[in-house]
């Protein structure tokens, strides 16, 4: 953890690891601060960094993490948060059904787990089939890592028609040489906007960052 993110984290009063940069960070703490959600989930929780802020932002909170030990080491400094042990792949379905069936106003929703081009995809497919009862915004972290942004940028947006905006670099990632857990590409949020009511027009994907990531994504050759 870097001085700024320490300092960043002191401000905010946030204590938990994040395994976010600042200005990831920044930009979590932005959009919750604004939403305050009646409901949010995140898929992928760790130590619980991200989840100490969409904690303390939103009325309920739905945590899901493959490893059992997350929710049972984080379960009592969250009161207002449910976890969910299991693969997202399986657990994310049956929450998203859920919440249709209730008809839940899921306002954030974090996909931070399986980091596979697969996976990612896995999850952006079972967001999709929510129906908003108002609006959710969905991130994505690592959306700069080649894996994830395939996964994100191949994901069946287009088949729901709630889905209104979708950019693969809300915020930007980072080259790391050497590289880190196999690739040296990793970090940058990726952002979906889903409303209530059906888009009438076309959806176009913005990724801005688009030159920048196929530069370092040559530097690197693709190595993931």
């Amino acid at each position: 953890m870097t001085d700024v993110e320490q300092t960043l984290g002191d401000m905010f009063g946030f204590r938990r690891p994040w395994r976010m940069a600042a200005p990831e960070r920044l930009a979590v703490i932005a959009i919750l601060e604004k939403l305050r959600p009646r409901c949010a989930i995140e898929v992928g929780t760790a130590e619980g960094g991200c989840l100490e802020a969409i904690s303390r932002f939103s009325q309920s909170v739905w945590s899901i993490d493959v490893n059992p030990e997350v929710g049972a080491g984080l379960c009592q400094h969250f009161k207002n948060v449910e976890f969910l042990t299991g693969y997202p792949q399986k657990v994310l379905p049956e929450m998203i059904e859920r919440a249709n069936v209730e008809r839940l106003d899921i306002g954030f929703i974090l996909i931070d787990g399986d980091h596979s081009r697969e996976g990612v995809g896995s999850d952006i497919g079972a967001v999709l089939k929510y129906v908003p009862v108002s609006s959710t915004v969905v991130l994505m972290h690592d959306s700069f890592n080649p894996e994830c942004r395939r996964g994100i940028a191949e994901a069946p947006w287009q088949q729901s028609l709630h889905v209104h905006a979708v950019d693969l670099d809300l915020v930007p990632g980072v080259y790391w040489n050497p590289p880190v857990h196999g690739s040296s590409l990793w970090g940058g949020l990726g952002i979906a906007i889903l409303r209530n009511h059906k888009r009438t027009q076309c959806l176009q994907m913005s990724a801005a960052y688009a030159p920048i990531f196929e530069q370092c994504r040559s530097a690197c050759g693709d190595r993931v």
